[in-house]
């Protein structure tokens, strides 16, 4: 499959699944569509398996993390982060509390795994990204 036909599959799906989102109302949501089109697609052997590899979206992908980041740190409302003060509070709290289980339990997950898991377990889906990739290379 050439590079300018993987991409161009992959963005109709992207733009099916939201067009259906947007039909429904979001009570089906684009991004559940476009999950089941590829499965489907995987297992039929209608869609590649390297789709993603041909059109090069992987290598943009690594370049979207700190650009993600970036944007959502900059939208950050400092005037309603202060009248949120008890949400931020909780959220140091509970990030605490996952720092100190997950060095409890460093003895019998070890202590590598365990110092991987804090960003995952309290940063979600970009941390996660994150830390993997880092974790990988070592």
């Amino acid at each position: 499959m050439e590079t300018v036909l993987a991409l161009f599959v992959i963005l109709a799906i992207f733009a099916f699944g939201d067009s259906l989102g947007v039909i429904t109302k979001s009570r089906i949501s684009g991004i559940f569509i476009v999950m089941v089109v590829f499965i489907i697609g995987y297992l039929t052997g209608i869609i590649p398996a390297e789709i993603f590899e041909t059109s090069t979206l992987q290598t943009v992908a690594s370049w979207a993390v700190p650009f993600v980041i970036v944007n959502i740190g900059s939208g950050i409302n400092l005037k309603q982060l202060k009248k949120e003060w008890r949400s931020v509070v909780m959220c140091i709290i509970a990030m605490v509390a996952v720092f100190i289980g997950l060095f409890a339990a460093s003895p019998i997950i070890g202590m590598d795994s365990a110092v991987v898991a804090i960003p995952i377990i309290n940063g979600g889906v970009f941390a996660t990204q994150i830390m993997t990739a880092a974790a990988a290379e070592k």
